[in-house]
């Protein structure tokens, strides 16, 4: 597995739509979907659009916290259960330009001593 995104969510459901949907889009047009996972933490949201989001798109690992341990436990547990070479946090409210994730997969490998872009 290439690339992991990490996207630690509470009550986000309405943003986390095109957040995903965004990100997934990318993936696919960049030919990275075989070989990209996304991995969605939720901390205990009591939205119930959150269940909305997780049936309409696919793809997508659902990891539900029993209660809200925070963004920093959020992604530790993310990146416990994720296998990508390259881990990117991506925020509930963020939505993915077109060929983003093929541009930061190459600034990595053009210089893997990168811990952090």
């Amino acid at each position: 597995m290439e690339l992991s995104v990490i996207v630690v969510s509470y009550n986000a459901g309405g943003s986390l739509r095109g957040c995903l949907s965004s990100a997934l889009a990318d993936l696919k047009s960049s030919g990275l979907e075989s070989d990209a996972e996304i991995v969605v933490v939720d901390n205990n949201s009591s939205d119930p659009e959150i269940e909305n989001v997780r049936n309409e798109i696919g793809f997508v690992e659902w990891i539900s916290l029993p209660q809200n341990l925070g963004f920093s436990a959020g992604v530790n547990r993310g990146v416990a259960s994720s296998s990508g070479k390259v881990v990117f946090l991506l925020n509930p409210d963020c939505e993915i330009q077109p060929g983003f994730f093929s541009t930061i997969l190459k600034l990595y490998k053009s210089n893997q001593s990168y811990s952090v872009i």
